[in-house]
């Protein structure tokens, strides 16, 4: 007879909602299995609720009745209870009554809606279990009492937390029901007169023992190792005990409905029911299984011991059963058998009979592996297939993920999972017997042994390495890059110790073109292996390991795949046509390093160098335009290259970093000028400006966005609307967008015209350039723009250029920019501005305000356009006349000779405005005049001034606009005068003169019918006297007039001086205050006089009569202007605005304004 409550690890009951607060998980999983509890209608269980007597009463009868809960046909049985209404609980209670399980709270209260308690439960569980009432105690005064100490003894308490006189929770009621299951159960015997053991055959002095669970619900246990899972089918190994300790013999089980491949290895008991072998209930490990579960390679040994973190573990002297996957081993192992620190499989290690000795151990084997194909069906890893169909299989997994490879029994196939990859940095490395142990970070990883390790001989101490380690176990580790598509930790040597550096410092440039000067570690190279090299020299690559600011240089591994995803090939020639190295093709993304020293052939000896950074592309450009050729004359490149790596370039090999020498002595000259060191372009939309640092800001379309930027540049002319401009970053410092290496790309560009484009707008035609491509998806930079708009397009197409036929010659709109095979722009309209190749536009000798506007573009002034621009000239001309225009075509008069002749009215604007700039040269103009000027008509003439009226005060010279529009007024100079308001009708005096209000800036002459934005400008006189006044602007005889004012000044403050507080004979009348002046402020204004009112002194002591020495009085000082009519006290004036000077202890104490007059009061002490 076995135990069913102890702990399921998986059972086949059901899930509720709040399983999280179960805690006798496997007890309610065990009972709502056996349909004893069951949950609610909502999905929960409610753990913690209370179980009325009524429904522990039912769980009772269900397993009385072995698993029947119908309990209808006992609802009419006789009961001495009279609290049972017709309810649900009728049958289940009177059942029990009648079979002595319940006597109820009295003889005749059975209490069914109150809760039971943990006591009461108990009672009725060892009723249920063959315990009479009457003979084990469990009635009277000590009922309780002999309860608890019976249910004790019986193990019905086993993980019960309820109190024993308080209400029993529905888990708890269900341990206490799982505990009774696993009880023996009993009998009272007469013989005896004591409770014997129940059996099977009855016998009146017990025999072999049952369980409550197989006596009532036909509950069988056995017990076993669990040796073997294949699909549904389950198999335990019983030893002699196990079967003493089982129901039946049977150790092969069938249709189990559940993974139990966690216990493989354990002693378990499998739960079945009416002792069929295809109707498992649950696997769950014994009490006496003790069990410790490791990865492989944690294991070590110790005299015939097994020690896992300091602690040994002895094993059985025949030695340990060993279930791989599932399948017992032919022989067993000793202790030394289960070392292996290269493995990834996790072994469970199980001491099935307690004896402190391992005799069972649990092997799950642990595959990683590399993905190199994955299709819909399947995926290949580590040179297996499996397939989707059959296999469990992250559906995430991608090519080159690593994956988890791991034995699923119960589904009778593989689980594969992707493996995490991580990055860190490698501290340490330790070499072991034929392997290494690397720590990473603070983690140590043992090297695998699989066939399918994948560690580089690049992962060393101090470099960052991506990696896979799986149970402790390092599958695959590469030293990381900046990207994928990125060398780092490798540098180029430009020179060592020159130009100012000392003999431990070299100027480098990193692979993607960023330069610096280093401090080394040492003067010469360390070897891979860790011995000393030789000295550094100029020209070639080198490895490095950074020390805080000091590198130490290392010679370069040309094991594949040594620098991430990055080769070294060595020093391969160059091809001639510049596409190869060797017969690794040139990626157009390639690094490439252009280097050039004074000592060719003996680098060592570098005392000048130069440097620079190209792409792949542009290498192959400069080549096959013919700027440079491979062949090692001057001013071109040596065959021999300085060093390259090669890496997957978009699924291809390519040669991807490049080191080329150029024959320049030191200097690169100015072959690369044009070329931006990291490729990347844009198109400027608005002209640079200079900022008062000396640098410049434009904005650009990077093909992203329309970006103001600022670049470290002064030439601003260089880059102005138009032009496009190369560069190798945009970054945010300090709240602007910084542009670093700003390149203008000045030359090499054609300007020309989309002529043919496909429908999909990729590929297009020009009849009037040759284009480097055809296919846009051969350059590496395409930007559509509309220069009119001033910005760019982040979804243009290519479209056909404007175009417009004069007699049977079609001239196309230039809307195309191309530079080299590198860079293509592309307008919706047409190319702005005038930096490739365009056509100027003259200004014309003998007309004045000569003006071009582009129609499509809207530029004016540029002083010249591109080829197919339809251009608007305007000018003023004083004289009838002819115009004579080269190389333009007229639409209007379908002119395309070459020449267009126009006529030209005198004393007006005229205006042309379909005129095409032909491309055939620079346009010239040629004014012939063949009249006299013709004589305005100033009676035709309109104006109106439109500038506000100004704000002016008495004293200031306030300089202000007149603006005006006029129309009809050719030949005429308007004319500014101001009169006095008084003066307006008369206009006696004009103001306008060298003192009163002076012209600053006169209005021009007038040579168009119509303007909107003419100016003059007028200035105040300091002397202009306050009041009132009238503007009055003349154009030819008509005019418009605008009053405004001039203010009094305000006097702020005042300083009096001299107060002497004089007396004289000791008289009042005699008191002399001093020879007073007055300041004012503005101090401009000093038409004041001060004077005392001595009527207004008083005497401050007792006398009242006469005053001397040491009295104090008060006095009043009036100040009076002497030019009120301009000036005037500012009403806000206060004490603290007024000075008296001259004396002492005298003080200001009251201000105020009177008639005009400033009145102040003061206090004095007399000296």
């Amino acid at each position: 007879m076995l135990a069913f409550a102890c702990a399921f690890t998986m059972f086949a009951g059901a899930a509720f909602t709040d399983e999280a607060d179960i805690v006798n998980a496997e007890a309610v999983d065990l009972l709502t299995e056996l349909n004893i509890i069951n949950g609610y209608s909502d999905g929960s269980f409610n753990p913690e609720g209370d179980v009325t007597r009524a429904e522990f009463a039912k769980m009772i009868y269900v397993i009385r009745n072995g698993g029947n809960d119908d309990a209808s046909a006992h609802a009419n049985n006789p009961t001495s209870f009279t609290d049972l209404t017709d309810s649900w609980y009728q049958g289940y209670i009177k059942y029990l009554q009648n079979t002595g399980i319940v006597a109820g709270k009295t003889a005749t209260q059975f209490d069914p809606d109150g809760n039971v308690t943990t006591g009461e439960a108990l009672k009725m569980a060892l009723v249920l279990g063959g315990y009479r009432a009457d003979k084990a105690g469990l009635t009277g005064t000590k009922w309780l009492t002999n309860t608890v100490t019976l249910a004790t003894t019986n193990r019905l308490l086993n993980d019960v937390n309820s109190s024993i006189t308080g209400a029993c929770t529905r888990q708890d009621a269900a341990q206490i029901l799982a505990n009774a299951l696993d009880m023996t159960a009993v009998r009272y015997s007469e013989i005896v007169e004591d409770f014997v053991n129940d059996s099977e055959d009855g016998l009146a002095l017990g025999g072999s023992s049952i369980s409550v669970g197989r006596k009532w619900m036909d509950l069988w246990t056995n017990v076993g190792t669990l040796i073997s899972i294949d699909g549904s089918d389950l198999d335990i190994q019983m030893s002699s005990s196990d079967r003493t300790d089982s129901d039946s013999d049977d150790e092969h089980f069938v249709k189990v409905d559940t993974d139990y491949s966690s216990l493989l290895g354990q002693k378990v008991k499998v739960l079945f029911k009416d002792g069929k072998n295809n109707s498992v209930l649950g696997v769950y490990p014994i009490d006496d299984n003790s069990v410790v579960t490791v990865n492989q390679n944690e294991i070590s040994v110790d005299a015939g011991k097994i020690v896992i973190d300091d602690e040994s573990y002895s094993v059985e002297t025949d030695g340990v059963t060993v279930i791989r996957d599932g399948e017992e081993l032919n022989e067993n192992w000793k202790a030394g058998a289960f070392k292996d620190q290269q493995s990834a499989d996790v072994i469970t290690l199980i001491d099935t009979d307690d004896n402190n000795k391992i005799d069972t151990a649990y092997i799950k084997t642990v595959d990683v592996a590399k993905v190199t194909y994955v299709a819909s069906s399947q995926i290949i890893a580590g040179s297996k297939t499996y397939k989707f169909s059959e296999d469990t299989i992250d559906e995430d997994v991608e090519k080159d993920d690593w994956v988890i490879i791991t034995k699923n029994l119960y589904n009778d196939n593989n689980d594969i999972v992707v493996a995490s990859k991580a990055t860190g940095t490698v501290e340490a490395t330790k070499d072991k017997t034929g392997w290494k142990q690397y720590q990473i970070g603070d983690e140590w990883f043992n090297e695998t042994d699989s066939s399918n390790k994948d560690i580089n001989t690049n992962v060393k101490p101090g470099v960052e390495a991506e990696y896979v380690a799986v149970n402790g176990i390092l599958f695959y580790a590469d030293k990381t890059s900046a990207g994928s598509d990125k060398l780092t930790d490798v540098l180029f040597v430009s020179y060592v110790g020159q130009d100012g550096l000392s003999n431990d410092q070299a100027r480098v440039m990193f692979p993607n073109g960023d330069k610096a000067t280093i401090n080394l570690k040492n003067t010469y190279f360390t070897q891979q292996n860790g011995d000393k090299g030789t000295a550094i020299v100029p020209g070639q690559f080198y490895e490095y390991s950074k020390s805080g600011s000091t590198y130490e240089l290392i010679a370069l591994a040309s094991t594949a795949d040594f620098y991430g995803d990055f080769t070294y090939e060595g020093k391969e020639d160059l091809d001639t046509a510049g596409d190869k190295v060797d017969t690794d093709r040139i990626s157009d993304s390639a690094d490439v390093i252009v280097w050039t020293t004074d000592s060719h052939g003996t680098p060592a000896n570098t005392t000048k160098a130069d440097i620079k950074h190209i792409t792949g592309k542009q290498l192959k450009a400069l080549v096959s335009d013919g700027t440079l050729d491979v062949d090692g004359s001057s001013n071109n490149l040596y065959q021999a290259t300085l060093g390259y790596f090669t890496s997957d370039v978009d699924g291809l090999n390519r040669a991807s970093v490049i080191a080329v020498e150029f024959n320049g002595n030191g200097s690169l000259g100015t072959t690369f000028d044009n070329i931006s060191s990291n490729a990347n372009y844009g198109f400027i939309t608005k002209d640079a400006v200079k900022l008062s640092n000396g640098n410049i800001k434009f904005t650009v379309w990077t093909g992203a966005e329309n970006v103001e930027v600022v670049a470290e540049k002064s030439r601003e002319n260089d880059f102005t609307k138009g032009t496009i401009v190369g560069y190798t970053a945009i970054n945010d410092e300090d709240g602007n967008k910084v542009m670093t290496d700003a390149v203008a790309i000045t030359s090499g560009v054609t300007a020309g015209s989309i002529t043919s484009v496909n429908s999909k707008g990729t590929t297009i035609e020009s009849s009037t350039i040759n284009l480097p491509y055809e296919d846009l998806d051969d350059y590496s930079t395409v930007l559509y723009v509309d220069s009119k708009a001033g910005t760019g397009l982040e979804d243009g197409v290519a479209t056909k250029a404007n175009s417009q036929k004069v007699n049977g010659t079609t001239y196309y709109a230039t809307n195309l920019l191309v530079y080299g095979g590198e860079v293509i722009v592309i307008d919706v309209n047409e190319i702005a501005g005038k930096r490739y190749g365009a056509y100027t536009l003259p200004s014309i000798s003998g007309l004045s305000d000569v003006q071009w506007l582009n129609t499509r573009t809207n530029d004016t002034d540029e002083g010249a356009a591109y080829e197919g621009a339809i251009m608007q000239l305007s000018f003023y001309a004083d004289k009838d006349g002819t115009l004579t225009l080269t190389n333009v075509a007229d639409i209007e008069t379908n002119d395309n000779d070459g020449t267009v002749t126009l006529s030209v009215k005198g004393g007006e604007y005229n205006l042309f405005d379909s005129l095409i700039v032909t491309g055939a040269g620079n346009v010239t103009a040629t004014f012939t005049a063949n009249g006299s000027t013709p004589a305005p008509d100033p009676s035709a003439a309109t104006v109106e001034i439109k500038s506000a009226a100004p704000s002016l005060t008495f004293g200031g010279t306030t300089a202000f606009d007149v603006n005006v529009v006029y129309e009809n007024a050719i030949g005429e100079t308007p004319k500014m005068e101001v009169y006095t308001k008084a003066d307006a009708t008369t206009r006696s005096t004009n103001l306008v003169d060298s003192t009163n209000v002076t012209e600053t800036t006169p209005f021009g002459f007038i040579t168009s019918n119509n303007e909107t934005a003419a100016q003059g400008k007028l200035t105040q006189g300091a002397t202009l006297p306050a009041g009132d006044y009238v503007l009055v602007v003349k154009v030819g005889s008509t005019e418009d007039t605008q009053e405004f004012s001039v203010a009094t000044q305000k006097i702020a403050a005042v300083t009096i001086a001299n107060f002497t507080e004089a007396t004289n004979a000791g008289s009042l009348n005699a008191y002399n205050p001093g020879t007073l002046s007055a300041t004012l402020t503005p101090v401009a204004v000093n038409t004041a006089t001060p004077v005392v009112d001595k009527a207004a002194c008083v005497i401050a002591n007792v006398d009242g009569d006469t005053i001397a020495t040491g009295d104090t009085i008060v006095v009043k000082i009036t100040v009076e202007l002497t030019d009120a009519n301009n000036n005037e006290f500012a009403s806000t004036i206060q004490a603290n605005n007024v000075t008296l000077t001259g004396a002492t202890n005298t003080a200001v104490s009251s201000v105020a304004i009177v008639n005009g007059d400033l009145v102040i009061t003061a206090t004095t002490t007399v000296a």
